[in-house]
């Protein structure tokens, strides 16, 4: 997520609206919905942000890895912007993501097996000529298997950079673990006050979004040796990126 705290006019959107295009929001959010605010937030919660660099090789075929990124933009735009990016197991990400844009495919175990070790060996030929960044970022790269996404340090590393401690990691893992310390220290990180009992009682009526549906259910889980598969791939990035952060959580356990 990308949090604006400058004095912006306080562009709000107090409640859940369909989506939309871009042309319809700058419609919608004329200057009489700014009228007597002079402070707010603007956030925006694109996941893709942290990571997609669209078309980069076409517009630069000489450059070896993307000019700038989103990171330096925002940075550009507005400066003191809070950053917050959210990290799991890229294992189960992978999975989960895999299930997630099934677009009524109805994607199996074998098929995400198959897929995984396509992806794998065509991302290790992409590093005996490019290096690490040039491949993490690449449009080559399968959008079916977004096993790139996995490789967090090639990403984390432009936004602390370009944020420092502005820029605030968590790990899905913990957020489940212990919902309402880490939106406490969300809210810190934003410099938002809230009431703590407040919270917790908006968390116990809250309901989970994204599960997954009855029909990938249905599937179980990934195949043994496709988990060991990625936990090998992954392993040696989990590393470094533990090892950038100074944190071992990063490790996920192998």
């Amino acid at each position: 997520a990308v949090v604006s705290t400058q004095s912006t006019g306080g562009l709000y959107i107090k409640t859940p609206r369909p989506r939309e295009t871009f042309k319809t929001f700058t419609t919608r959010m004329t200057l009489k919905d700014m009228d007597n605010r002079t402070e707010g937030l603007i956030v925006d919660g694109t996941p893709c942000l942290i990571s997609e660099q669209i078309g980069w090789e076409q517009r630069y075929p000489w450059a070896s890895h993307p000019p700038y990124t989103n990171a330096d933009l925002i940075r550009y735009i507005t400066p003191d912007a809070k950053i917050i990016a959210i990290v799991r197991d890229p294992v189960e990400r992978l999975w989960s993501d895999f299930l997630y844009f099934d677009q009524g495919e109805k994607r199996t175990p074998e098929m995400f097996a198959r897929d995984v070790a396509k992806e794998i060996e065509r991302f290790d030929l992409c590093l005996e000529t490019r290096d690490l960044r040039y491949c993490c970022y690449s449009d080559q790269n399968s959008l079916r298997v977004e096993l790139s996404l996995g490789i967090y340090i090639c990403f984390i590393q432009d936004w602390w950079e370009n944020f420092g401690d502005n820029l605030l990691i968590l790990t899905l893992e913990n957020y489940h673990n212990n919902q309402l310390g880490t939106l406490l220290d969300v809210f810190d990180f934003i410099g938002v006050s809230v009431d703590k009992d407040d919270l917790g009682r908006f968390l116990k009526s809250s309901q989970i979004e994204n599960e997954r549906t009855k029909s990938s259910k249905i599937q179980g889980d990934m195949l043994a040796e496709t988990r060991l598969k990625l936990r090998d791939f992954y392993q040696p990035y989990n590393l470094m990126l533990a090892r950038y952060l100074q944190d071992n959580k990063y490790l996920w356990g192998y």
